[in-house]
């Protein structure tokens, strides 16, 4: 039988442990969130928007859209770019217009990104992801104005971004 000292500091460590994990784990959840974020826009989406911006002065035959096949329209981009100079931005999947975001307590999204001369649309966006994409680049979180604009994918879950150049 444990006495009352001992058991008061066991149940005081519980108490404690149990607090510190309430507190900690989303704070931590939070921080390691934004880091993916971070990475994805830095890393992956600005090398996409320099090289459509690079593309857009040059002398750039666009690949006509497919309508309903973004996957083929984006591996026609990709041949133009590497035909003008260009090597697409590495990806995290097989594919370069694919980036898989990996987030904490998430399920895992390949998001698309579709490059036109205008803009650059980016399918299947967390909505975390595109609130804080939508700060990035417009300093404001505001779905409907600015460079960075979107709308509810027919899932309600995503959202589709809408980047203009």
């Amino acid at each position: 039988m444990l006495s009352g000292r001992v058991t008061d500091k066991m149940v005081f460590v519980a108490i404690y442990t149990v607090v510190a994990m309430v507190v900690v784990m989303p704070g931590a959840r939070h921080i390691a969130n934004y880091a993916a974020d971070v990475v994805f826009y830095h890393d992956y989406l600005m090398p996409w928007k320099m090289r459509l911006v690079t593309m857009r002065h040059q002398t750039t035959h666009w690949p006509a859209w497919v309508d309903h096949d973004p996957g083929a329209y984006m591996r026609a981009l990709m041949r133009v770019m590497r035909t003008g100079g260009l090597e697409p931005p590495n990806s995290n999947t097989e594919y370069g217009y694919v980036y898989r975001l990996n987030k904490f307590g998430e399920k895992a999204r390949q998001i698309l990104i579709v490059g036109t001369n205008e803009e650059m649309i980016l399918y299947n966006l967390p909505a975390g992801t595109f609130d804080r994409l939508d700060r990035f680049i417009d300093g404001r979180l505001d779905p409907a104005a600015g460079r960075f604009t979107g709308r509810w994918s027919s899932d309600n879950i995503t959202r589709i971004g809408h980047w203009k150049m």
